[in-house]
């Protein structure tokens, strides 16, 4: 039960922090969160999906994460983003990255507020089902304790 209790303590740590991480994630960085965690299933690396009237592709790769989305206007499209998101672009520093401003940018933005949201929510739902948890454990344990501890009294 102990070891138990210890992983629910991390777990629920880690799931804070990765709250505030995820606020501040660029996009390349967001989607391949998403497709590992909330959209797990629902979005795939090299497999474009529909968000609003977007087509967006990603690709997570050793250096970093390639994201290209393009605006949907029935069977037309136009490419508005196309680059890779390093790790460290320090190391690696700036691609050809092309991004074509437009009418579309709020909205592009509102979905991918979204996603972002959702996440956090995703996040925020599992930490609060692992304090449930270890609330209960906790409880458990003191009250096997205390009939314990009734016994030297």
């Amino acid at each position: 039960m102990e070891a138990k209790i210890k992983y629910l303590k991390n777990s629920i740590s880690n799931h804070e922090k990765a709250v505030a991480k995820v606020e501040k994630l660029r996009l390349g960085m967001l989607l391949n969160s998403v497709s590992r965690s909330s959209l797990k299933g629902v979005i795939r690396p090299r497999a474009p999906f529909t968000v609003g009237p977007f087509e967006i592709s990603f690709n997570g790769h050793d250096t970093g994460v390639s994201v290209k989305v393009w605006v949907v206007n029935g069977e037309d499209k136009l490419a508005i983003l196309n680059g890779t998101y390093w790790y460290s672009e320090a190391t690696y520093g700036f691609n050809q990255f092309t991004r074509v401003s437009g009418a579309w940018d709020d909205s592009f933005d509102i979905e991918i507020e979204k996603i972002r949201n959702n996440e956090i929510e995703f996040l925020i739902k599992a930490n609060q089902e692992h304090k449930n948890s270890l609330t209960k454990m906790l409880t458990e344990r003191e009250r096997e304790i205390s009939k314990f501890e009734a016994a030297f009294k």
